[in-house]
């Protein structure tokens, strides 16, 4: 068996695996333009809107990536309780990632942004990560309860119940 097809073999298996990350989830958003102008109140360059391209970041992009691979992921953390949030469970979804023990907490968390024109990046925008300390002692106690809710199943999955 050559090295290739064993690595094949291994990937074959890998729809057999769960996995779930708990931990930070961040919205990578992507606004790309063409340049209309040069702003007359600082040297910056003014886009012409063209697109945005919500993808998973941080942790959330491992997940996407074990999705593609066939692995069975899960995510286990807190998002805002605003439009980036369901954005980035939104993106989760539609790459078949078990969103259902994400909660959303009152607070604007896990966006990172770049401004694109022309291919090359214009501008960078970037924001912290999830700080637990900023999530209401309540919300992370859910985030918390859902890991522990989570491993109850697979360890029921694994005992056959």
């Amino acid at each position: 068996m050559t090295d290739t097809q064993h690595y094949l073999d291994i990937i074959d298996r890998f729809g057999d695996c769960r996995v779930a990350l708990y931990g930070d989830l961040v919205l990578d958003r992507f606004v790309l333009g063409t340049p209309k102008r040069v702003s007359r109140e600082a040297p910056v360059i003014i886009l012409r809107h063209e697109e945005q391209r919500d993808v998973p970041g941080g942790g959330a992009n491992a997940l996407a990536n074990l999705a593609a691979l066939g692995v069975k992921v899960a995510a286990i953390a807190a998002v805002g309780d605003d439009e980036p949030g369901a954005a980035l469970v939104a993106a989760l979804d539609s790459r078949g990632i078990d969103t259902g023990r994400i909660v959303s907490v009152d607070t604007n968390l896990n966006t990172a942004g770049d401004f694109i024109r022309a291919g090359a990046s214009a501008l960078g925008v970037g924001a912290d990560l999830v700080d637990l300390a900023a999530v209401r002692r309540g919300d992370a106690s859910a985030v918390t309860e859902r890991a522990r809710e989570y491993v109850r199943v697979v360890q029921e999955a694994r005992q056959g119940g």
